[in-house]
């Protein structure tokens, strides 16, 4: 009966265990991802599921606990004592004695303000998150895209190799060339297919690395990439320089900087409150063996003989602030110098596009579709057309490279002026 008790509790505390590791499974489940996977979704789903933004959020909340201990004093103490040791014949002293200092100076409010900003420069490091993660996740989708395209790109000359392959034969067959045709054509098709091969490494690599900039180990196998080229819409509330000289907001990347100089004014307030006096109360009861018990109360304050060391101590701050702001303002040139380079790379990458797009590719692929029909009747040979076929595939692989490329630089346009507000996150829509 006992080992018949025992092993239904062996057997209950399994069942328990394995509803428990279930439960923890179902809790740490990634998110599901759209199929296909749009740019947009991806940058949203790495502000949402990302560890690092999770991170960020408990660090802005640790520092905000800040304000509430750099403003707290030292605490009340309790001191007890005997007097008249060793003992002799005039009795002895019991003290009970509670003693409590503070500043007379507003020291610890300023301490608090200046613990409170700093909580600011953290909130300026989540603004700026919110903005790095969803990039770094629309940059990897890019590369992810690109390298899946040029798999694309390999077929589609394979396609036409083929197409050469087929001619070839029927000439052969007809007694128009040499097996050599043939032979040239099946070398194009198996250079094509080796090339393939090491393109569809490519693709394994950039996946992986999409999965990681979304905060997950891998992407599942079956997930599609959408095929359509990755465009971004301008953000809400984009930040812009007005006359060269302000902004109309503050960008995520100079947040930072304002928060800092905020910290470095509170902490010159601080410096100069720091050794000013300091109040202490002190007060109990004493009872003597000897005597009848008498209340003690005793007043001190601290002597302000630290004024070189204040002076010091300020004037650290204000270089410190001094430097900040310097410092933010050689920053705020720095953004301004970034949005003109990033939307003039963007306006050069948009005009290569559009030229390899709308005027070079059309011609080539006519050029081809020409020589095709010539050497099927025989007017043009097979180098022509292989050399054609090779011209149209690289310029293929370029135009794939272009658009990725478009996709990068408008990445960045978009990046470089979003908003400090890490409350709407980003993640722009793609443009229709």
């Amino acid at each position: 009966m006992w080992r018949l008790q025992t092993r239904s509790l062996v057997f209950a505390s399994m069942v328990l265990a394995a509803v428990a590791s279930v439960d923890a499974r179902a809790e740490t489940r990634p998110e599901p991802l759209p199929d296909p996977l749009t740019v947009s979704a991806a940058m949203a789903h790495a502000t949402r599921a990302h560890p690092e933004f999770e991170r960020g959020r408990a660090e802005v909340a640790a520092t905000a606990q800040q304000s509430v201990v750099a403003g707290a004093g030292a605490p009340p103490m309790i001191m007890a004592g005997i007097d008249k040791l060793p003992l002799s014949m005039h009795g002895v002293d019991f003290m009970l004695l509670g003693q409590y200092g503070f500043p007379l100076s507003d020291v610890r409010a300023l301490r608090a303000e200046a613990a409170r900003r700093q909580g600011l420069v953290g909130r300026a490091a989540l603004d700026r998150l919110a903005v790095d993660l969803p990039e770094a996740a629309g940059l990897a989708f890019v590369d992810a895209w690109q390298a899946e395209r040029r798999v694309e790109a390999l077929d589609a000359a394979a396609e036409v190799a083929r197409t050469a392959l087929v001619v070839a034969q029927a000439r052969v067959a007809a007694g128009q060339s040499g097996p050599a045709d043939v032979l040239r054509a099946e070398t194009e098709l198996s250079t094509l297919a080796a090339n393939r091969s090491a393109a569809l490494f490519a693709v394994r690599a950039r996946r992986a690395a999409l999965a990681a900039a979304l905060g997950r180990t891998a992407l599942p196998e079956s997930l599609r990439i959408a095929s359509e080229p990755p465009v971004f819409s301008e953000p809400p509330g984009a930040v812009e320089p007005d006359d060269g000289t302000s902004a109309t907001g503050t960008p995520a990347s100079l947040a930072g900087s304002v928060a800092e100089i905020a910290v470095a004014e509170a902490e010159v307030d601080v410096a100069r409150a720091r050794y000013g006096a300091e109040l202490s109360l002190q007060g109990g009861a004493m009872i003597s063996t000897m005597e009848a018990p008498a209340l003690v109360a005793m007043v001190g304050v601290t002597l302000p003989f630290a004024g070189e060391v204040r002076d010091a101590a300020a004037a650290e701050a204000q270089a410190r602030l001094v430097a900040t702001r310097a410092a933010a303002r050689s920053a705020a040139l720095a953004w301004r110098q970034a949005v003109v380079e990033a939307k003039t790379d963007l306006d050069a990458a948009r005009a290569l596009r559009t030229a390899l797009a709308d005027e070079v590719r059309p011609r080539a692929r006519q050029a081809v579709e020409l020589l095709v029909a010539a050497y099927g009747a025989g007017r043009e040979g097979q180098g022509a057309l292989l050399d054609a076929a090779r011209a149209l595939s690289e310029l293929d692989a370029r135009l794939v490279d272009a658009h990725a490329d478009v996709a990068r630089r408008h990445l960045r346009w978009v990046r470089v002026r979003a908003p400090a507000a890490a409350e709407a996150g980003f993640a722009p829509e793609v443009s229709p």
